[in-house]
């Protein structure tokens, strides 16, 4: 008799500058069917040392996270685990201590990515998801960097890693513009006219379910939801003067994205005026579903 060995499942932990996210996939095909996926906002980049540490308090938070997402990993019977961590624990001087720390309590080995890395993973997770060939720009803005990634025919062409995550940018206007078109000027190759420019990011997909709840289009996936480039910059403007408070639309999102979305429309609102003025599409996949794809090419080598 022919008998077929269960399949075990896999798993992605990200381990970022704002969140800490886990999913579990039934196989490392990013379109496979997830059987968990949890989010806790850990805020690990937030509150650093002025020696650039990252803060016990936020340690702690994250570590109680990690123990939780470890019960589920061992209880599910996975059989790979896919972790990184991004800007916060890269940049900290105390990252590497950290992320021994968690090794150590918990047996989870934990790979800290450098910006191309991470873009670049960004970038498969954003090409696997789209329903038609890509050529544009991906920019994934988080809490501690902005990748940018551009994508001819669904192949990597250049990418970087910027300083520029939401918890890093001044908060003043004038100041904020001059520091993001000071990082973005010393890239010759993003001075190219593209056709679309693809956000990934929790904020910008909080940007997004605002833009369709003022539009009044039903509220939930907002993959590939479309604005227009002269539109873009009217939804900008609104998001920057924060004027969807006003409306029944602030309700599409949670409370603590609210008082990010300024800074985050105005950063999409200087890469957009960079770009060209692309047509924009915010993708629902990024980074995690970036780590399954490079999982499922390592299986294919192996």
């Amino acid at each position: 008799m022919n008998v077929r060995s269960r399949v075990r499942p896999v798993a992605v932990l990200d381990i970022g500058s704002n969140s800490v996210r886990l999913d579990v996939r039934v196989t490392a095909d990013p379109k496979s069917e997830v059987m968990i996926r949890r989010k806790s906002l850990c805020r690990l980049g937030k509150d650093m040392t002025l020696d650039n540490a990252l803060s016990k308090t936020r340690m702690d938070y994250t570590l109680k996270t990690l123990k939780k997402y470890k019960r589920i990993i061992d209880g599910n019977d996975v059989e790979k685990v896919k972790a990184v961590a991004t800007a916060a624990v890269r940049s900290a001087s105390n990252g590497q201590q950290f992320i021994q720390m968690v090794n150590d309590m918990l047996g989870l080995s934990i790979d800290v990515i450098e910006g191309d890395e991470e873009a670049r993973l960004v970038a498969l997770g954003v090409i696997s998801s789209l329903s038609f060939p890509f050529t544009g720009l991906v920019a994934d803005l988080g809490g501690g960097s902005l990748e940018l990634v551009r994508v001819e025919n669904n192949k990597i062409k250049e990418l970087t890693s910027l300083p520029l995550g939401l918890q890093r940018i001044p908060d003043t206007e004038l100041s904020t513009r001059q520091f993001i078109w000071g990082h973005l000027d010393k890239l010759s190759w993003l001075k190219k006219e593209t056709p679309y420019l693809v956000c990934v990011g929790g904020t910008w997909r909080a940007c997004a379910k605002l833009d369709q709840a003022n539009l009044g289009l039903p509220l939930g996936d907002v993959h590939e939801h479309k604005i227009d480039s002269e539109r873009t910059v009217e939804v900008c403007d609104w998001l920057i003067t924060e004027t969807f408070k006003k409306s029944k639309a602030r309700d599409a999102i949670e409370k603590h994205r609210q008082k990010e979305i300024p800074l985050a429309a105005f950063v999409l609102k200087t890469l957009h005026s960079y770009c060209h003025k692309p047509a924009v599409l915010f993708s629902q996949a990024g980074i995690r579903e970036g780590c399954f794809v490079d999982m499922q090419d390592t299986q294919a080598v192996a």
